[in-house]
């Protein structure tokens, strides 16, 4: 939410180089401080030897999983949907479209805080419906809104009136929510023994698979906001059809996957 601000903050102060030092110093005091304050947590008997055969079987056993790999994608593919819209943000609310200017920190800060929003209101109401429904729900109310976008966009010519955008954007924003941290936990949740080589993968796989359909988003702005409604709608669309998959066609059911 805060992030372009501190960006501009930077740049005002001194050099792009800052952003990255920024990040580096960041990088140092997260790892000083786990090492300090987070200790081990795994009981003794369950824990696996750090070594190349320990690793590999770890990882072949998360690739042979359906349910981590599937809800991986899907996670990766609606990561992509975030980095697109970061990507976009500054050509499609300052530099290309709208030129907000100075309120163009303030603009993505208010879509951002949509996202916040949801992940309290998830919090407190997915014990009740379930990781699964709640998630299935908020991915297909996604592509929903997703489509709606894309009809925005081509119903104003690329170019829809700021508010009602803003609004559609958010209100996906807030969708995408109930779907991407419930993924994640799906994802490991039959792979507790092999925890956290599971976690370090498939982090790094919907990191990259994110990346890379962000960058297609951020690289097909053409001065309109059609680019991002169809990648909202195409790869939500995706990411249901991956989710179909892995739960075997069975969506908005509770319970484990076989």
């Amino acid at each position: 939410m805060i992030a372009p601000a501190i960006g501009g903050a930077m740049l005002a102060l001194g050099s792009w180089i800052y952003v990255f030092v920024s990040m580096l110093a960041l990088a140092g005091i997260c790892t000083l401080w786990f090492s300090l304050r987070m200790p081990e947590t795994l009981h003794p008997e369950y824990r696996r030897p750090l070594s190349l055969r320990s690793t590999g079987e770890a990882l072949m056993t998360t690739l042979r999983c359906r349910v981590a790999i599937g809800y991986a994608t899907a996670l990766g593919l609606l990561t992509g949907c975030i980095m697109g819209y970061v990507g976009s943000a500054q050509q499609v609310f300052d530099t290309g479209l709208y030129h907000l200017g100075a309120l163009f920190p303030l603009t993505f800060g208010l879509v951002a805080g949509a996202m916040g929003a949801a992940t309290l209101v998830n919090a407190r109401i997915v014990r009740k419906l379930g990781m699964r429904p709640l998630s299935h729900a908020g991915l297909a109310a996604f592509l929903c809104v997703g489509l709606a976008q894309v009809g925005l966009s081509l119903s104003y010519h690329g170019h829809p009136p700021l508010a009602l955008f803003l609004g559609v954007l958010a209100l996906n924003q807030f969708l995408i929510s109930f779907a991407m941290p419930n993924f994640n936990a799906l994802a490991l949740e039959p792979l507790g023994v092999i925890a956290g080589t599971a976690s370090s993968f498939l982090g790094f796989y919907t990191t990259i698979l994110g990346a890379f359909c962000g960058f297609l988003i951020g690289q097909a702005f053409d001065g309109t906001t059609l680019p991002i409604g169809i990648g909202y709608a195409g790869l939500g669309g995706l990411a249901l059809l991956v989710v179909a998959w892995t739960e075997h066609g069975r969506l908005f059911r509770g319970g484990v996957s076989g």
